[in-house]
């Protein structure tokens, strides 16, 4: 590749030069000389700099935050079974979850399965002709006070249905579909739309008048006291006291959370529920309610049914065997067919909403005494206060002072990790 020669220079010692001939050889180390040149000027650059360049930030950005806890929950109602004392083929006289006083008729019982499916359609057929009659009554005597009146239901009837979607009150939603449909024709008709319903109501008049002209006599079953009339039983009405609701302990709801229905007599067409208040008990652990105590209002979700989220009432916080664990006690006065056949549910308790910005915890810091975070201003690193509203294991919601300098601001870059960070370091 080369030729070592060895040269004599004057008033020098002999040096040893390297002379190399190959152009190709002396080409290929140029090469890996100025690559290795390249090499040590970007790893410089990179210490000095490019650590500050690639820091890891996170936008500041106001949020709300709710906190909750999932429990195993049992509802626990005063409630008796309806006994039927007649034979054949049972068909509700009222709605499911529907209040009742003492005397009427929560059911009727017919001979037969076809007299009973009569019976039924009946009733359907009653609610039909209802609708057609009140559409019929929209068409005469309209005035502007009316007209008014028949926009406001409208907007009334559909807000009612909207409320009942978002709280995924399913159980609501054939009636107030109805109610909306009632209200907009009305709407439309006094608005001058014209609608001949005259033919339809005389259709299904006459339907039911021989329904009802070949329908055989019923018996009735009647309420002795008054309540909410729930036209099925699941057995586990009377596993616990009513009245000990409140001194229930963690190994009492332990036991009814897992528990089997007791048998349920012959000849019941359903159950009362005697008293308007109900109660929902479930074990939470102690640290996931410490904020929490008797007199307070949470939102509890049933998170497998379509009742949605209902307001409770917490009635009473017990406390259990173990340490850590305690009873909740909630209370309701909410009625509806859906939360009158709730029994053992999976529920979620919002216990408190805040509102602030969420922070990684790595990015908290605190200086001279001071909670706060760095922030990336440019190229200066800044010091920003916060207030701790909530935290846990991924997160921490700050929320700052409104007017007061010095605090995190909206759209902040929150530098989660760095070393040597100081206020008012220049990270060029």
């Amino acid at each position: 590749m080369g030729e070592i020669k060895k040269k004599k220079r004057e008033g020098l010692s002999t040096d040893i030069d390297i002379e190399i001939a190959s152009p190709t050889a002396k080409a290929v180390l140029l090469a890996l000389l100025v690559l290795m040149i390249l090499t040590f000027t970007v790893y410089q650059v990179y210490m000095v700099k490019g650590s500050h360049d690639h820091l890891k930030t996170q936008t500041a950005i106001m949020q709300t935050v709710s906190r909750s806890v999932t429990a195993k929950g049992f509802i626990i109602r005063e409630e008796q079974y309806v006994n039927n004392p007649h034979t054949g083929t049972v068909v509700p006289a009222v709605s499911n979850g529907s209040k009742v006083a003492i005397d009427d008729t929560v059911a009727r019982i017919y001979p037969t399965e076809e007299a009973a499916r009569n019976a039924a359609r009946i009733e359907e057929l009653n609610e039909s002709i209802e609708f057609y009659r009140s559409v019929s009554s929209a068409t005469t005597g309209v005035s502007p006070n009316d007209l008014e009146l028949y926009k406001q239901n409208a907007v009334e009837a559909l807000i009612a249905l909207s409320d009942a979607v978002k709280d995924n009150d399913l159980s609501r939603f054939g009636a107030l579909s109805g109610d909306l449909r009632t209200a907009i024709t009305k709407k439309q008709i006094a608005c001058g739309n014209t609608v001949d319903v005259s033919e339809k109501l005389s259709e299904l008049v006459n339907e039911r008048s021989a329904l009802e002209s070949s329908l055989s006599a019923c018996s009735s079953v009647i309420s002795d006291v008054s309540g909410y009339y729930v036209a099925s039983a699941d057995g586990y009405e009377t596993l616990t006291d009513f009245s000990g609701v409140k001194e229930l302990t963690a190994s009492d709801v332990e036991a009814l959370t897992n528990s089997t229905p007791a048998v349920i007599p012959a000849g019941t067409v359903g159950k009362l529920v005697t008293k308007f208040s109900w109660y929902l008990v479930c074990n939470v652990m102690r640290k996931d309610i410490r904020d929490i105590s008797a007199g307070d209002s949470v939102s509890v979700s049933f998170l497998h049914s379509s009742v949605g989220v209902i307001n409770m009432y917490v009635s009473a916080i017990n406390e259990g065997e173990q340490e850590d664990v305690v009873t909740l006690v909630l209370k309701s006065n909410k009625m509806s067919s859906a939360i009158a056949t709730l029994r053992k549910e999976t529920i979620k308790i919002s216990l408190e909403r805040y509102k602030g910005f969420v922070v990684n915890p790595k990015a908290v810091r605190t200086v001279d005494g001071v909670k706060g975070v760095y922030v990336k201003l440019g190229n200066i690193v800044k010091f920003r206060k916060i207030d701790i509203a909530y935290s846990d294991d991924s997160m921490i919601l700050a929320t700052c002072p409104d007017g007061e300098s010095g605090y995190l601001k909206q759209y902040d870059e929150i530098i989660i990790e760095g070393t040597d960070l100081y206020d008012g370091k220049n990270i060029d």
